[in-house]
């Protein structure tokens, strides 16, 4: 791949972009070892497998306040905290965070409603994989304003009173020019 435009058109332009991949695939309840893997193209994939046991994850939120929420990732058989894990954000500031060592994230909303995901992960050291979890926190929507709507109101009136001093008297003496 090259940065130069194509001869096909000018305005196109090839780079190369670094292949996106997993490099852990969690294949569960297998009768026999995994031996081999193939890509699409029926390469052979290197493969080292470690068998581990499957433990649930559980993801939980709280509301802080109107704009803020804390979302903890723990193991959800003993409660213990999963730190240094990604977490997936969807209606929040943020698309990715990582959990601290509490296995908290603090995350600002940018939606009404903020789902965070764990996809899962493989704790090498302890044998375990813990499987993926969700959940969903909902803000409050911000309370009519009946002030703010008076004033928007009272600001388009002063603007069709300007359009009306201004623009008519204009367009009747071009009338009369014409």
């Amino acid at each position: 791949m090259t940065g130069d435009a194509t001869p096909l058109d000018r305005r196109v332009n090839l780079t190369s972009v670094p292949p996106r991949g997993y490099t852990t695939i969690v294949i569960t309840n297998v009768d026999q070892p995994i031996t081999e893997v193939r890509d699409i193209h029926n390469g052979s994939i290197p493969v080292t497998t470690q068998t581990v046991r499957e433990q649930n994850a559980s993801l939980t939120a709280t509301t802080l306040n109107e704009t803020h929420a804390r979302v903890q990732l723990t193991d959800a058989r003993t409660g213990q905290p999963l730190s240094n894990r990604a977490v997936w954000l969807s209606g929040a500031a943020q698309g990715r965070v990582t959990t601290n060592a509490n296995g908290t994230v603090v995350v600002e909303r940018r939606d009404l409603y903020v789902t965070a995901s764990f996809t899962g992960a493989t704790n090498v050291s302890q044998h375990v994989y813990y499987g993926p979890a969700q959940t969903r926190v909902a803000f409050q929507p911000e309370p009519f304003n009946i002030y703010q709507l008076l004033t928007s109101l009272a600001g388009a009136l002063v603007s069709v009173a300007a359009f009306l001093v201004f623009f008519v008297p204009f367009a009747y003496m071009r009338r009369g020019t014409g």
